[in-house]
Order: C-alpha cells, then structure tokens, then sequence
C-alpha cells in the first residue's frame, strides 16, 4: 500500500550539534500525489519515535522540497546543496533533500529517539554518506552554514532562531509547525518590518506552512 509521500516503513547536546561538521502505512493512505510522488523512495522506520511522514506539516515541507529541486517550479537558480534540518524527528525531510540532490545535509533533534531511527533511515536509504544527524537543540545549531534550512518545530523555537539570526543568508527558508494564528506573527517577526518574498504557503489541517527566498529575509 503507498501513500503521498512515497515512503517505505518498517514495523551534551550542544557540544554533539556543534561538532557536526512506496510507504506500508496501511489501507488507510492514499496513493502517491503526482507532486509528491516525484520524491524517490525512502524507507522509514519510526522505531520508538514519533514521524513517519503523513503528517500534515511534513506532507506541506515534502511539497514545498519538491518545489525547491526543481527549479523550474520556482526559477533558474541552482538547487540548494547543503541544508539543515532543525527538529529532524525520524530524518524524513532530511532524507528527501538528500534524495532530491542536496550534497550535504544536517539533521539536528533533541530526542535521541529520533536521532537513533534517522540515523538508522539514513543508512537504510543508502545516504549516510550524505546525511548527518545528532543530537541537540535547534538554538545551537542555528549558526551552522546551509542554503536550504528546514525547520518545521513549535513557534517559540521559531522566535529564538529569529533571534539567532537563524534565517539569514539561506536561498532558501522551508518553515512549518505553526498554528494559523502564529503564522502571520512569525512572518512579522522574521521581516522586522521588511516584505518578504513568500514564494509558497499552505494551510493544510490546523497548521501554517511557508516557503520563503532567503535572500528577502
């Protein structure tokens, strides 16, 4: 049975983040979306860890990923080559842009949960050649270079990485996790005043999703 996003399943925090240089899911899942479906297979084994890859904010950021690596939906400009990945849970986005053509990519979680089955997915998949995943907070990581940055986590870890100027010199900002109230208040926040460039967003359930040029933040 596959679903619509074309993934497989099987049945000191800041020293560690800072030293880092078709789907069985059950009948209940629809088949692949034609957006969604141009992601390759990936096999994912939550383990002990929540995400698996249907819910509704990780469905909108596989969309969005789509959307990035292949230029043509956006523009001419070259695909992201390395990306992170704050709040990886199971490694899902992070394994999908590593599989879409991201060179390097940092898959950052505090639970060691969902560290230990993305870094068992990253193998399964063949790709941890390519992704890297530890454990710590997002804070910590929010300085590490990348042209792509994920972050699809809880909104008062979105205003910290504002803060950490987090968001700043990336092509591009795939964001979600967010309330429909929160949603304007983060775009607010993250323009200071300033418009930005949302190229895409999305409400899908009860959560806010956006994509944004980088180079308007």
């Amino acid at each position: 049975n596959s679903n619509n996003v074309g993934i497989s399943t099987n049945s000191s925090e800041k020293s560690e983040c800072c030293k880092a240089s078709g789907e069985d899911l059950g009948s209940g899942h629809s088949p692949p979306t034609s957006k969604t479906s141009r992601i390759p297979p990936l096999i994912i084994d939550p383990g002990l860890a929540f995400g698996f890859g249907g819910h509704p904010t990780t469905l909108a950021c596989l969309e969005f990923l789509i959307r990035v690596y292949h230029p043509h939906l956006i523009s001419p400009a070259p695909i992201p080559k390395t990306v992170l990945d704050l709040g990886c849970g199971t490694g899902v986005l992070a394994l999908a842009a590593a599989r879409l053509g991201a060179a390097s990519v940092l898959g950052v979680d505090h639970s060691h949960l969902a560290v230990d089955a993305a870094k068992r997915n990253a193998i399964a998949n063949s790709l941890d050649a390519r992704v890297t995943v530890v454990r710590g907070l997002a804070q910590d990581c929010a300085s590490r270079p990348a042209e792509l940055v994920m972050a699809n986590i809880p909104m008062f870890v979105l205003k910290d990485l504002i803060d950490l100027r987090c968001f700043k010199n990336r092509k591009f900002v795939i964001v979600s996790g967010l309330l429909p109230d929160e949603g304007d208040q983060f775009i607010e926040l993250l323009g200071k005043g300033r418009s930005l460039e949302i190229i895409d967003r999305s409400r899908s359930d009860r959560w806010m999703s956006y994509l944004i040029n980088g180079d308007s933040i």
